[in-house]
């Protein structure tokens, strides 16, 4: 028995002696996020690490806060693409100091004859509307807004980053959106019209940019009108914990003299649980003229 304790302690101490003489190639792989070539994985991104490794050496600390002044724009800072899950609201404060003021959306740089014919169809709507004879858009056929307009967010909007997609979900008439991630891109005007588009992204950076086609021209955006060659880039990004910005790019040749550019900044809602909305009661509908009508009961 004394023989056999004897050995073993020489078998620990001969093995402390081996941990110890690979301690710092261990602990220089695990700052630096390698594999350590004697003992497993070292997560350097998560701090997580092999049950061999974890004996090894600490984990690293964590990355940063997204979007904090101490975050670099490295490897590390993009880690934390989560930080988009949750639930946001339009953010509309421009009284916050700690957050720069979202510009107003500026008009659309459309041709002449786009210019007059959206301007025609404002004032139409305009003087219905004063005659109390509004004349029926989308919404009295329950259809969505589609994109862009979704992202005005009149009601909640839920973000779900999951792996290879990125979906928005609009409480609103349940509207969603598929981004796909490193998937290549169609062709404007080769692709089939659908209300939210056809979108992919990638990360560069801390920054999310995503390019859509295809939106379909009833997916009208403050009555702006569009054609199927229609592009929107945009460039989502983690201002801070609570808050994140969108900026688009809009791109028309068609009925576009150059790029329209503006922004919406959304703000987390903790803790709120997105609520169905079903278009299903909708007591709004054409008549034979256009007319927005109310459904009164008998």
């Amino acid at each position: 028995m004394k023989s056999e304790a004897k050995a073993g302690l020489r078998a620990a101490l001969l093995a402390g002696m081996i941990v110890s003489a690979g301690l710092a190639p261990a602990i220089a792989a695990a700052q630096q996020g390698q594999v350590n070539p004697g003992g497993g994985e070292v997560r350097g991104l998560n701090g997580g690490a092999s049950p061999t490794t974890r004996l090894l050496a600490p984990p690293p600390p964590p990355p940063p806060e997204v979007g904090t002044a101490l975050s670099p724009p490295t490897s590390k800072r993009v880690t934390d693409r989560s930080s988009l899950n949750g639930t946001w609201d339009l953010y509309n404060d421009r009284n916050n100091p700690a957050l720069a003021p979202t510009p107003a959306i500026p008009p659309a740089p459309l041709k002449p004859q786009y210019q007059a014919r959206m301007e025609a169809r404002q004032k139409a709507l305009q003087e219905a509307a004063a005659r109390y004879q509004p004349i029926a858009e989308n919404a009295a056929d329950c259809l969505p807004e589609g994109f862009p307009g979704m992202l005005r967010a009149s009601f909640p909007m839920e973000v779900l980053v999951t792996p290879g997609q990125i979906t928005m979900v609009n409480e609103a008439f349940n509207q969603v959106r598929r981004i796909y991630l490193d998937e290549p891109q169609g062709v404007p005007g080769k692709v089939e019209p659908v209300w939210f588009g056809h979108a992919v992204a990638k990360w560069e950076g801390d920054t999310l940019v995503v390019d859509t086609i295809g939106v379909k021209e009833e997916a009208g955006f403050r009555n702006n009108p569009h054609s199927d060659k229609m592009r929107i880039t945009e460039r989502i990004r983690m201002i801070d914990k609570d808050h994140f910005r969108d900026d688009l790019t809009v791109v028309d040749p068609e009925t576009m003299t150059g790029p329209w550019k503006f922004a919406y900044v959304y703000k987390r809602l903790p803790g709120y649980k997105m609520q169905e909305y079903v278009c299903e009661a909708n007591r709004i509908f054409h008549d034979e003229n256009g007319a927005q009508r109310l459904k009164v009961s008998q």
